[in-house]
């Protein structure tokens, strides 16, 4: 690995918790009226449930981007991607990889984000074990 791979991946990522950081909120408002959990801000703590889940979007966001990234420039290194259609087809692979990765982390987030009590990344990890 060269340098620059590894300052483009590190760029992805840190401008991926930058925008975790941004949208989240935004993102639990949206997860708790899909499932119906009538929230309303009314005081201090409801405002404030609105960060649940945050390290857990972050840990999403991380995990989904960096991989896509590290996936991308690995085929970029052993394919010459000089068209439109390889560049296509590399990203289509990259991001397929990439949802194997976070969608896990992406199901954790939703949970956390939709439970107003403090519940924790390894908490839900040990539930969805325990449910087989």
């Amino acid at each position: 690995m060269d340098n620059n791979f590894i300052y483009i991946v590190s760029k992805c990522i840190s401008v991926s918790v930058v925008s975790s950081l941004l949208t989240h909120p935004i993102d639990v408002i949206k997860v708790r009226t899909q499932s119906n959990n009538k929230m309303y801000i009314r005081k201090l703590s409801d405002i404030i449930s609105l960060s649940n889940g945050m390290n857990a979007s972050i840990l999403r966001n991380t995990s989904l981007v960096g991989s896509k990234m590290c996936a991308y420039e690995t085929i970029k290194s052993y394919r010459d991607l000089t068209t439109f259609n390889d560049k296509i087809i590399a990203g289509g692979f990259s991001g397929a990889f990439a949802c194997l990765i976070g969608t896990p982390f992406d199901k954790i987030m939703v949970q956390i984000q939709n439970n107003n009590n403090k519940t924790t990344i390894s908490s839900i990890i040990n539930n969805e074990y325990r449910k087989g």
